[in-house]
C-alpha cells in the first residue's frame, strides 16, 4: 500500500489534531473511570484494514490504516456457567480511516458495539463483538456514490492484562455502504486486524 503525499497532506494535519482533541478530551474525562478502579474504560486503537473484490458485490481494493479512541461501559455482572461465563458490555468507537493510494483521503466514524467478554481463569480472555454506526466519507471511491454511509461489523479477539493495563487485539469483517440513500451503493466488505490498549 502506497500512501502519498496528498494522503498525510492538509487533510492528514486536520485529522491529527483531531485524534489529538480527543485524547485529550479522553484525559480530562479520567474522572468518569473512577466508579471502575480496575481499569480505565478509555483507550486508543490502531489497525491496518483492506476490502476483497468478489466478496459480496465489492468491486474495489481499498487499503486503510484505521485509528480510533474508544470507551467502554462497565461490563455488567458476568452471566452463564463454566468456560462460556460471559460479561456484556458497550464499546463507543470514534475511528478515523486513512485511505491509502489511489483513493488518498480518509473516512470518520462512530460505532457502537456489544462485547461479550468470556471469563476464562488468568490473564487472556476471549471476546466477541458486533455493531456499527455512521460513518463520513470523502474518498472517490469508484460505486460509493454518498458521502454519508452507514457502516456495521462483527468481530472476535483477545484481551490480555500486562501490569494492570488491558491491552486486546481482533479481527473484525466491516462493512460499509449507503442504505440505498443513493445509486449506485457498492459495498466496501472488508477485514480489519486492529490493536488497543486502554489508557493510563
Amino acid at each position: 500500500m502506497k500512501f502519498t503525499e496528498s494522503c498525510f497532506g492538509c487533510s492528514s494535519r486536520r485529522l491529527v489534531t483531531l485524534l489529538t482533541l480527543l485524547l485529550a478530551t479522553a484525559y480530562s474525562s479520567y474522572s468518569y473511570a473512577t466508579d471502575r478502579p480496575d481499569r480505565n474504560p478509555w483507550g486508543v486503537v490502531i489497525g491496518y484494514g483492506a476490502s476483497h473484490p468478489g466478496w459480496g458485490d465489492t468491486e474495489e481494493r481499498v487499503e486503510t490504516i484505521d485509528l480510533a479512541l474508544r470507551y467502554e461501559t462497565m461490563p455488567e455482572k458476568a452471566r452463564g456457567r463454566l468456560w462460556y461465563k460471559s460479561r456484556r458490555s458497550i464499546v463507543i468507537e470514534a475511528p478515523i480511516h486513512l485511505v491509502g493510494g489511489p483513493y488518498d483521503s480518509f473516512m470518520l466514524g462512530l460505532s457502537f458495539l456489544s462485547r461479550w467478554t468470556f471469563q476464562k481463569r488468568g490473564d487472556v480472555k476471549p471476546y466477541l463483538l458486533v455493531g456499527g454506526g455512521p460513518l463520513f466519507s470523502n474518498a472517490n471511491i469508484e460505486g460509493m456514490s454518498s458521502d454519508i454511509n452507514g457502516s456495521y461489523q462483527a468481530g472476535a479477539g483477545l484481551e490480555f492484562t500486562i501490569n494492570r493495563r488491558q491491552y486486546f487485539v481482533d479481527i473484525r469483517y466491516h462493512h460499509i455502504s449507503n442504505g440505498s440513500i443513493s445509486k449506485p451503493n457498492v459495498p466496501l466488505n472488508s477485514s480489519k486486524i486492529l490493536f488497543g490498549m486502554t489508557l493510563h
